[in-house]
């Protein structure tokens, strides 16, 4: 006995099947490209740079000159607890400027001297949120990150010695901080 019911005839099932594949194709590649538009945009940069850019800068220099200004004047006033103070500073201060310009220590606190410039760097380059490269823990394949380092530099006025020194320090890996903590300065 022959089949006659139109459901169980192949052809007539080719053609929606057919438009219902094209119909999920063209949905699907709708979507991919509307979340490539909407993908996130990080931009990264190298903390040591930034770090260089601060430690070589007229403002980590004015600050230096202050605290010699206090040590001198704690001297001069015989406060022996002031200069122990002052005196235990700089080596601190000397040991966090090479875990941060050379290793990749956090540098949270550079950071917020240019937070007022951050959304003008990410406006600038096209980001919607900036991190250290060395805090990037994960990225999927295509993910976009976007090098902002040169932009995060600027706001300390680098010179072209200091723009040199930083793109030295750029091309070698971090130091790890284990062998920066036990360098003595």
């Amino acid at each position: 006995m022959k089949n006659t019911y139109p459901l169980h005839n192949k052809s007539v099932w080719l053609v929606p099947c057919i438009l219902l594949l094209l119909t999920i194709s063209i949905q699907w590649s709708k979507t991919r490209a509307d979340s490539e538009d909407a993908c996130l945009k990080v931009g990264i940069y190298d903390s040591r740079a930034v770090a260089m850019a601060y430690f070589r800068s007229e403002e980590f220099s004015s600050v230096m000159k202050g605290l010699h200004t206090e040590l001198k004047e704690a001297k001069e006033q015989g406060n022996e607890s002031k200069v122990s103070e002052l005196n235990a500073k700089g080596p601190a201060l000397q040991a966090k400027a090479h875990q941060q310009g050379f290793g990749n220590a956090p540098i949270d606190d550079i950071i917020e001297r240019i937070e007022k410039e951050l959304p003008q760097i990410a406006k600038q380059a096209g980001v919607d949120l900036i991190l250290s490269k060395w805090n990037l823990d994960f990225q999927v394949p295509g993910a976009k990150c976007i090098d902002v380092t040169d932009l995060m530099v600027k706001p300390f006025s680098p010179t072209k010695e200091t723009l040199k020194v930083i793109k030295d320090v750029q091309k070698q890996d971090p130091v790890p901080l284990e062998v920066l903590k036990e360098h003595k300065h």
